[in-house]
């Protein structure tokens, strides 16, 4: 994504905020799902927890009726979808 200079100091994993701002990020959202826009372009973390909750919430439903086949189908209703 962009290189980062040698005299900061950074930690495995996750950029921090402070980091982020550093770097010349502006953070747009610092909730749960955290929105940062670096260089013209947008970033985002955590968009997809809430998806995969459902589709495990899916599987175990379908895995309560004994047919783990029928979890897509689940899933599309808990998302009220009709396809």
């Amino acid at each position: 994504m962009l290189e980062i200079p040698s005299d900061i100091k950074v930690k495995e994993g996750w950029p921090d905020r402070e980091l982020l701002i550093k770097l010349g990020g502006e953070i747009l959202d610092d909730g749960p799902t955290r929105v940062v826009k670096i260089n013209g372009k947008t970033y985002s973390e955590g968009l997809m927890e809430g998806e995969i909750q459902l589709a495990r919430d899916a599987i175990s439903k379908a895995r309560n009726l004994g047919d783990e086949s029928l979890a897509p189908e689940i899933l599309r209703k808990m998302k009220g979808q009709n396809n």
